[in-house]
Order: C-alpha cells, then sequence, then structure tokens
C-alpha cells in the first residue's frame, strides 16, 4: 500500500521547474507503473498524467505487481534512483519523497522478482 495521497500528487503536479533529482524520481515510478519511456522521461506529459488521473495513478500504485515489470524499464528506474535516497529527496519536495519512497520499495519487489537486467 503506498503512503502517495490525492496532496503529494497535486503538490508534486504543481511543481514548475523541480530539481533533476525529482524529475529522474517521478520517471523512475513512471517506468516501474509501464510507462513507455517516451512517457515517464517528459515532466510535462508527467504532470499531465498527475492532473488528469489522480485516481488512477493512487491505484495503479496500490496494485503494483512486480513480476509484470519490464526488465529494461526497471534497469533504467534502478540507474535513474542510483544513490538516491528518501532524504535527499525530501530536502527537494517533501511530496516527491514518498514517491521515492514507494520506488524504492517497488525497485526491491522487481530485484526480488528477477526484473533487473544485467548491466555489467
Amino acid at each position: 500500500m503506498t503512503t502517495i495521497t490525492k496532496a503529494h500528487i497535486a503538490e508534486v503536479k504543481s511543481l514548475a521547474k523541480p530539481p533533476q533529482l525529482v524529475i529522474n524520481s517521478l520517471e523512475a515510478v513512471f517506468l516501474l507503473l509501464g510507462y513507455s519511456f517516451a512517457e515517464s522521461g517528459n515532466f510535462d506529459l508527467t504532470k499531465k498524467l498527475l492532473a488528469k488521473t489522480p485516481e488512477i495513478i493512487l491505484s495503479e500504485l496500490n496494485e503494483f505487481q512486480a513480476g509484470k515489470c519490464d526488465p529494461a524499464s526497471v534497469t533504467r528506474a534502478k540507474i535513474l534512483l542510483t544513490d538516491v535516497t528518501v532524504e535527499k529527496v525530501k530536502e527537494a519536495n517533501f511530496a516527491a519523497s514518498h514517491f521515492v519512497n514507494w520506488a524504492l520499495k517497488a525497485l526491491e519487489e522487481c530485484e526480488a522478482a528477477g526484473k533487473l537486467q544485467n548491466t555489467t
């Protein structure tokens, strides 16, 4: 179960020019949810998705299944979240830290499900 709320979604979508750390974190979240590289890598589109469909996003977050994740997306999300911590993101934006918390837990589940590609 996610700790992300509609208020967190509203705060994140209202960010005009968030730090790259926040942008990368949201890209990782959307990749893990199954959105395409084009959709997840475009912050303006991410904001539109959050604005139009907060209930759907919350549902997707709550119903996340690591076994259904695309290995390439998981690998890209892992790269985006390298050296990212909830605390670092909390300094940039409190609401975004909830998304990072979710993404880090989802990544752990994906790795346990064998969904991470070998990058060596």
